[in-house]
């Protein structure tokens, strides 16, 4: 099965734990994709971290303990693993990090 950007996007929505519209066995098999369970974990962080209109960012510290809170749970282990390892290793902050929407 081939599977376009639309479908990542829509699957790191989506917890791995909660019932899905698409119907439980198609959404797992969808969510097994290691692209929707990376993007899931970057998309807590950044969200987290970052300001937003409506409220002050809460700090990438506040994101990790998020992601270490709930590795296993709602977030993919080793994806988990690999994010709170480069940022507490590598990376201190989201800032002049080059990405784009």
């Amino acid at each position: 099965m081939q599977l376009g950007k639309f479908s990542i996007n829509y699957l790191h929505h989506k917890a791995p734990l909660a019932t899905p519209v698409i119907g439980a066995f198609l959404f797992q098999s969808l969510y097994a994709l290691i692209e929707a369970r990376i993007l899931t974990v970057a998309d807590v962080v950044e969200a987290m971290a970052s300001h937003r209109p409506y409220r002050p960012g809460l700090g990438i510290d506040a994101a990790l303990n998020e992601i270490e809170k709930n590795k296993g749970i709602c977030y993919d282990n080793t994806v988990a693993d690999a994010c709170l390892r480069l940022f507490r290793e590598k990376v201190s902050s989201l800032q002049g990090l080059d990405y784009q929407w």
